[in-house]
Parts: structure tokens; C-alpha cells; sequence
């Protein structure tokens, strides 16, 4: 994890998703080190699992694998669910990924959906608020012209 936040720090996207990946790869195989409470343990892999799907879902709906960022942000939105500094950029990205998969198969639902999530994105104070509230306003905008 520390590699992939590293990664993720030095602007190395191609770097910190593959880290990432490994993180969700090793924490979705391996059971609880004996030696570790349950509770410990439970509290700590979730909170790895919701930065590595995090950084994973950002880094793939910066780079339009709308799919993979979609899939992995909506696994990391329960796991950060108390930290704005996450939710903001993973509510915008949802939005965004939502969106074009929607327009791409003529979904209009999960074309809301993206204005729903970018309107979330908005409420929350940070640098991506501003064009949140303007992806939510052109998303529903579209939604309009689908049938």
C-alpha cells in the first residue's frame, strides 16, 4: 500500500494502479494473521481495501476505463464512506464513469445516475465541487435527450 501512495503521490498512475491492484489482489486472498484480532484485523483490511479500490477506481476514470472505475469505486464508497478528502474525486469519477456507460449503451437510468453521483460530488467542499456541479447540470441535460 505504501508503494501504490507513493505512486499515487510522484503523479505515476500507470505505477500506483498496478500497485493497487496487487493490494486488492493480496487482501481479497489472504485470511486473518492469527496473532491479530478479529476486530484489528477487520478494521485495517478494510481500510487498505477502500484506499486500494479508491486509488484504483480515480486513476481508471482518469485514464476512461469507465468500467473498471466504476466497478471499483463502488466497492471503495462504503470503506471511505467518513472520509470527504476520498468521496469527493471517487463521487466524481462515479459520475463521470456513469455517465458515459449509460450514454454508450443508450441507458438513460444509469445516465442519471452519473448526475446523481456528480451532484454528490458537488455538496462536498474540494477541488473537484465546481465541475461536479457542472457535469451534473450537462448530465441531466443529456438524460433529457434520451429516450
Amino acid at each position: 500500500m505504501a508503494l501504490a501512495e507513493n505512486a499515487l503521490h510522484h503523479n505515476q498512475s500507470d505505477s500506483a494502479l498496478a500497485y493497487a491492484k496487487r493490494v486488492l489482489e493480496v487482501l481479497n486472498q489472504h485470511r486473518k494473521p492469527e496473532d491479530v484480532a478479529e476486530a484489528d484485523w477487520e478494521r485495517k483490511r478494510n481500510t487498505e481495501l477502500g484506499r486500494a479500490y479508491w486509488i484504483a477506481g480515480v486513476i481508471q476514470g482518469d485514464k476512461a476505463l469507465y468500467a473498471d472505475a466504476n466497478r471499483n469505486l463502488r466497492f471503495a464508497l462504503p470503506l471511505i464512506s467518513g472520509n470527504q478528502a476520498m468521496l469527493g474525486p471517487a463521487l466524481f469519477y462515479l459520475g463521470v464513469a456513469n455517465y458515459q456507460l449509460g450514454v454508450m449503451t443508450f441507458n438513460k437510468a444509469q445516465v442519471l445516475e452519473g448526475a446523481k453521483y456528480s451532484e454528490q460530488s458537488a455538496a462536498i467542499p474540494g477541488a473537484y465541487a465546481e465541475q461536479a456541479w457542472k457535469n451534473a447540470q450537462l448530465i441531466k441535460a443529456a438524460a433529457d435527450k434520451i429516450r
